[in-house]
Parts: structure tokens; C-alpha cells; sequence
């Protein structure tokens, strides 16, 4: 395996290497090393901003969830949510799991069967979401 040290002994290898001599690659790693502490820190202040953002939110919602500020703050945690899976992998783990999960369950249903489920399934949450809005409860489907 190649490393700094072995580099170090042997300066003339890293320009075929790396493309560059040891003493460039020292200067571009120190800016990479600034860049990336900076970087971090956003991250870090950028979080902690979400998250006052997330509470504010919430406490919208907590209110008055009929008021229009209120959707106004459901949106705005919508585009939350999309913007910070959009930035996460490219492979969610969570949705793997449910659709592993509905493939199996409706691996072995007829193709009637899995309509009529489907054809099911948003009526019962239509119904789900009126009854808890009329009850004021904030268990959902």
C-alpha cells in the first residue's frame, strides 16, 4: 500500500503517482483542511438552525392546526423532509423495508385482490385523517 511515509522516502514517485511533488500536495491538503473544518461548522450551524426551524413548526401546528399558518408550517416541513432526503443516500433503508414488506404481502394476492386492497387504502385513510381531525387525537394511518 502506498503511503505519506513510503512518499516521503521516495519524493520522485509521487509527481508519477499523484501528479503533483509532495510539497504541492502538502499545500493542497492544508486548504482541503480549512475548506473542510468550514464546511462542518456550516453543517453544524445549519442543523441546529433546522431544527429551531422544525420546533417553530411544530408549535404552529400545536396552535391552531385549522389556522392557514398552520398548513403554512406543514408545507414548510414537507419541503423539509424532501430537501433532506433528496441530500441523504440515494438508498433509503426505511423504504426498502416497506416495499420489501408490501412486495411479500402482495407477492402471493391475486391481482384482484391487491386492486381491491389498493383501491382500499385511501378511502380508509381519507376516513382516518376526518376522524382525527374531528376528534382532535393525533394517531394516523
Amino acid at each position: 500500500m502506498v503511503t505519506y511515509k513510503k512518499l516521503l522516502k521516495k519524493p520522485q514517485v509521487a509527481k508519477s503517482l499523484i501528479g503533483m511533488s509532495l510539497v504541492e500536495f502538502d499545500n493542497l491538503y492544508a486548504e482541503f483542511e480549512i475548506a473542510h473544518a468550514e464546511r462542518l461548522e456550516t453543517l453544524t450551524t445549519t442543523r441546529r438552525k433546522q431544527k429551531r426551524r422544525r420546533a417553530a413548526y411544530v408549535r404552529a401546528i400545536e396552535l391552531d392546526e385549522f389556522n392557514p399558518i398552520a398548513d403554512m408550517a406543514r408545507k414548510a416541513r414537507s419541503e423539509m423532509a424532501k430537501k433532506t432526503f433528496r441530500e441523504a443516500s440515494s438508498l433509503r433503508m426505511d423504504a426498502v423495508m416497506y416495499l420489501t414488506e408490501a412486495i411479500k404481502l402482495f407477492g402471493g394476492m391475486g391481482m384482484e385482490e391487491a386492486k381491491r386492497i389498493g383501491f382500499e387504502i385511501p378511502k380508509v385513510r381519507r376516513s382516518a385523517i376526518i376522524s382525527i381531525r374531528l376528534t382532535g387525537t393525533s394517531n394516523c394511518l
